[in-house]
């Protein structure tokens, strides 16, 4: 009795296996809010495949953002991002400023110190919002 049920469960494994399909490859890395590899409005070590160029737009109640992002080296992922910040006026003088909102111009760039292993994570250093109003401005580690 025991020597048959081991072989019922042996075959019912062997039969589950055979079924059984693979893992299927994962698209790649998502883009953030801002543009760059990243989740929501999180920035993450990840990066796109080298070579690789992304044209982002996000819009929301209070921001619309367009960015570009391009993966020149494995190593470094850089972003140009336009920001509308719909709540706010382009000037604090209501006749300067009309109905036009503010807007801002940012540069980003992330570059990755070492690749993840099966011990380490993959770790990138950054900055958010170079070169702009530092309305979004941020350092990344």
């Amino acid at each position: 009795m025991k020597k048959t049920h081991l072989l019922s469960v042996l075959a019912l494994g062997i039969s589950a296996a055979c079924h059984a399909e693979t893992y299927p490859a994962p698209i790649g890395p998502s883009q953030s809010d801002f543009g760059g590899v990243g989740l929501l409005q999180t920035p993450t070590a990840r990066m796109a495949r080298e070579g690789e160029m992304s044209l982002n737009y996000r819009d929301n109640d209070q921001y619309r953002y367009y960015s570009a992002s391009v993966q020149l080296f494995p190593w470094l992922e850089t972003t140009l991002r336009y920001t509308d910040v719909r709540t706010k006026k382009y000037s604090s003088v209501e006749s300067f400023s009309g109905d036009q909102t503010y807007k801002d111009k940012a540069f980003d760039v992330k570059l990755r110190l070492w690749e993840e292993s099966y011990w380490m994570p993959q770790v990138a250093v950054g900055a958010r919002d170079i070169g702009g109003t530092g309305c979004l401005m941020r350092n990344i580690l």
